[in-house]
């Protein structure tokens, strides 16, 4: 399990921070959260060409200033085109 997992929905500041400073630049964003998210459709789709979904449990994260309730609709919609049925959406918790 990758140590990141081990925490728990917790993020650091530092992550935070930097999330924050690619909100400060709104183009940039969005073009990276499209690009992060437009990569993680195609790992999906190569494990549902191998008909694997049953096999996962797909978490996507809620975090303050970054992603939307626009945002994780539209995640999930495209997730669920794929098979996918186990879907978790959680807040990550800010210490």
């Amino acid at each position: 399990m990758s140590r990141s997992l081990k925490k728990g929905p917790y993020v650091d500041s530092k992550l935070l921070a930097r999330i924050e400073k690619m909100n400060e630049e709104d183009k940039k964003h969005e073009i990276r959260y499209n690009e992060i998210t437009e990569k993680i459709l195609k790992n999906l789709q190569k494990i549902a060409d191998m008909g694997l979904q049953s096999k996962c449990k797909i978490r996507i994260p809620r975090i303050t200033n970054y992603n939307d309730e626009t945002d994780i609709r539209e995640s999930v919609r495209k997730i669920c085109t794929l098979g996918f049925e186990e879907i978790e959406v959680f807040s990550y918790i800010v210490k």
